[in-house]
């Protein structure tokens, strides 16, 4: 058994796996952009963006053009509301939960 396992987070582990990812004709890059699509990324949208970039640069990648913008447009989403939220020392699910309590 693993039980020293060294899990990432998913903005860490993403990169690598968009790295380790065969020709588009797969379809394994366009579950891992729904995977992107659907998960909430705290972190790391500078280094997912660029692997993107990286995998889509070839001849003919204007055939996928529409996944492609969405997954970026998803990613660059995420990034600004990183970017534009205050410091916030309580994490989102506390948040939620204060916001539905009536113990004030």
């Amino acid at each position: 058994m693993r039980d020293k396992l060294a899990l990432r987070p998913f903005h860490e582990t993403i990169v690598g796996a968009i790295k380790r990812c065969p020709s588009p004709s797969t379809g394994e890059i366009l579950r891992l952009h729904q995977l992107i699509m659907e998960t909430r990324i705290p972190a790391g949208h500078d280094a997912i963006l660029s692997a993107l970039a990286k995998f889509w640069d070839f001849p003919g990648a204007s055939k996928w053009s529409c996944l492609i913008r969405e997954v970026v447009e998803s990613v660059e989403a995420q990034k600004s509301l990183v970017d534009d939220k205050p410091s916030n020392p309580y994490n989102d699910a506390t948040a939620v939960a204060d916001e539905d309590s009536d113990a004030y």
